[in-house]
């Protein structure tokens, strides 16, 4: 198996879960499914197998060449969501079609909410006391070829590109980011691939 030197943990269920309280707040409760509204195509348009709706996906990756974690879909730091503060979240535009190789699928987000901590460990026990280095919304577009990992043998592959204007909470200054993460999964390999750079 081979790792990349930038290594990556992604959490798609509920970002609160990292909590480990259960009295955290579940953010799966929060979000319904929304109608998609950035085109304006129906949602599932005739018998093409292509079905749109908007819905919040949580996620979370390290880059641990650079010591960053960034944290998705979330404008709420995690002091108060460990402190019990129900989170602001958002939702992305989603897109799938079945295929025999699989449920592919796309998410994007013009205004998508990003955190970006020291490469903490996913837990209150950390994330309460950890500074907040960036926030600010971005451009997101994240692609699957296998949604479910039920299609056809062979190389499943999944990841995400996002960029934007972030803030730097400490000065107050406008940092230029970038963020590119890569999951390529064969029956042999495993190969992760995470580059999240604040200019």
């Amino acid at each position: 198996m081979h790792l990349s030197t930038s290594y990556a943990v992604v959490g798609l269920p509920a970002l609160a879960l990292g909590c480990g309280d259960a009295s955290s707040p579940n953010i799966e409760t929060l979000s319904p499914l929304r109608a998609f509204a950035v085109s304006s195509g129906p949602a599932m348009p005739g018998n093409s197998g292509i079905v749109r709706f908007g819905a919040f996906v949580g996620f979370f990756v390290y880059d641990m060449q650079r010591g960053l974690l960034s944290i998705h879909s979330t404008s709420t730091p995690f002091a108060d969501i460990c402190g019990g503060t129900p989170p602001v979240i958002d939702s992305l535009d989603i897109q799938t079609i079945a295929t025999v190789s699989g449920l592919h699928a796309i998410f994007q987000g013009q205004n998508h909410n990003v955190l970006i901590y020291p490469a903490v460990p996913f837990d209150c026990s950390f994330l309460a006391t950890a500074p907040l280095l960036a926030a600010g919304t971005v451009h997101l577009i994240r692609t699957d070829n296998d949604l479910r990992g039920e299609g056809s043998p062979g190389t499943d592959a999944f990841g995400w590109q996002a960029e934007g204007d972030l803030r730097d909470l400490a000065t107050g200054e406008v940092l230029r980011y970038t963020e590119i993460a890569r999951f390529l999964f064969t029956p042999a390999e495993k190969e992760l691939s995470v580059d999240i750079r604040l200019h």
